[in-house]
């Protein structure tokens, strides 16, 4: 299925530019950050005038701005990540602030304050963050890089939503189609943010909407080699997104002037989970009893029991790696990284009936397996002193056979599988899906002056599940 919008008539087209325009807007301040602050002098008074510098640490490119008759400065729509501040004015030393994180759509606060001096002698200060943001009401949580390198997660940014407050996993709001999509990998559910449902969500990459359009919930996945940062609104957010629970925006690896890169594997497999784990390759819960059938005369239903089942023999690799750096220094970075995924599975029954000659079936083997292809490849240019350009291509394939599975046998031998007297013959091994999914991401920002920037932003997302 595409996203794709339909108008005729000269209202509707009115309509459609006006929607056009309010999303382009919505993307400029999805993806990218903002850096603002004051200069003052040793007694508090605002200087107008200054100069000042802001310096990307990892690309090295600068954007400058002169502060305003109130002594406030703006750098508007530019990358999350860390940056160097540095402030001239005359009769002032200079001021340094050289431990700046940027976050998206956050703005980050920097006060510097100056000593009288000549601008030869350089004043370190620190830009310490306010521990309460009194510019904004909106409840949301950044996860940053530094805190996804040490912390505990899955495969997917999904893992760290419930980070955030008010936001919980919720296993029973998934679909088989959902999870399936994910490659089994970092999701196995819904999630509730302040107590509404999956389906409620905006999930978005880089600024574009990739909600599944069908169900809710995650249409695209990313996954952890991927991401620079993850931003979980969960209440009092900008009206532009509309009225739903919460926003969850994935910000994309980018390159910088130093190469780095790194080899990654990961394994999975059933001899590291428990029995009775209610995950999509071994169920577990209440259950019909299938030996009691319902009776609509009686008005009596079937009985509920407790089904733990035997666990499928499983296993998954996930190798790949990761590179960025500069194709040109200073002008033109690349980041790219291809993560795949190959899963196995088989389930074993005992199949209780016989073929047509009374030759019982006994007990029978149907594997499944499941490929996930994910491949991102970005580029940012700096095009000119004040232009800045960007494009990035997240790719990703599943592909699974053999989903026709007979039900997995319980543990107990008190119950049965209601599948077991059915023919094995009836499940086909060729039986699968192929699902591609693509993100696309395209924007510029132009520094017309200190206090005029020019954003665009252009999303696109195919998937065909």
């Amino acid at each position: 299925m595409k996203r794709q919008s339909f108008s005729s008539g000269l209202q509707v087209l009115s309509l459609f530019l006006f929607a056009m325009a309010l999303q382009l807007s919505v993307f400029g301040q999805a993806g990218t950050a903002t850096v603002r602050g004051t200069v003052t002098d040793p007694q508090g008074k605002v200087v107008a005038g200054a100069n000042v510098t802001l310096m990307n640490k990892a690309t090295g490119t600068s954007r400058t701005a002169t502060t305003t008759d109130n002594g406030l400065f703006a750098f508007e729509a530019i990358l999350a990540g860390d940056y160097q501040v540095t402030v001239e004015a005359t009769g002032f030393k200079k001021g340094l602030v050289t431990d700046v994180h940027a976050l998206v759509s956050k703005p980050t606060a920097v006060d510097v304050q100056l000593e009288i001096g000549t601008t030869s002698q350089v004043v370190e200060v620190s830009a310490a963050a306010p521990i309460v943001d009194v510019t904004q009401s909106k409840a949301e949580v950044t996860v940053t890089q530094d805190i996804l390198d040490v912390m505990p997660k899955g495969r997917s940014f999904q893992s760290v939503i419930p980070f955030a407050p008010g936001a919980r996993q919720e296993p029973l709001q998934s679909t088989a189609r959902s999870v399936l999509s994910q490659g089994g990998a970092g999701r196995s559910g819904g999630f509730q943010i302040d107590g509404a449902s999956d389906s409620e969500n905006t999930y978005m990459v880089e600024g574009m909407d990739t909600t599944d359009i069908q169900n809710g919930g995650v249409g695209a996945n990313v996954p952890m080699e991927f991401i620079q940062e993850v931003q979980i609104k969960s209440s009092g957010f900008e009206a532009e997104y509309g009225g739903g629970s919460g926003v969850i925006n994935v910000i994309q690896k980018t390159g910088s002037n130093a190469w780095h890169g790194s080899m990654v594997a990961y394994y999975r497999s059933d001899g590291l989970n428990a029995n009775d784990q209610c995950l999509w390759f071994a169920t577990c819960g209440l259950r019909t009893n299938p030996t009691i059938g319902s009776s609509s005369s009686r008005r009596v239903d079937s009985p509920l029991d407790r089904d733990i089942t035997k666990k499928d023999h499983y296993r998954a690799v996930d190798p790949g790696f990761e590179i960025g750096g500069p194709i040109l220094k200073d002008r033109l970075w690349l980041f790219t990284s291809y993560i795949p995924s190959f899963t196995r599975l088989t389930r074993t029954v005992n199949f209780s009936g016989s073929d047509a000659n009374g030759t019982p079936f006994g007990t029978r083997s149907f594997p499944e397996s499941q490929d996930v292809h994910n491949a991102l490849t970005r580029l940012d240019w700096s095009a000119a002193s004040k232009i800045r350009l960007h494009a990035s291509w997240q790719y990703g394939y599943t592909r699974i056979t053999g989903m026709n599975l007979p039900d997995p046998d319980p543990i107990s031998p008190a119950q049965v599988n209601g599948t077991a007297g059915n023919n094995p013959g009836q499940y086909n091994a060729d039986r699968g899906t192929v699902n591609p999914n693509s993100v696309y991401n395209f924007g510029g920002d132009i520094n017309v002056t200190s206090k005029l920037v020019v954003t665009a932003r252009y999303g696109y997302w195919y998937t065909d599940l």
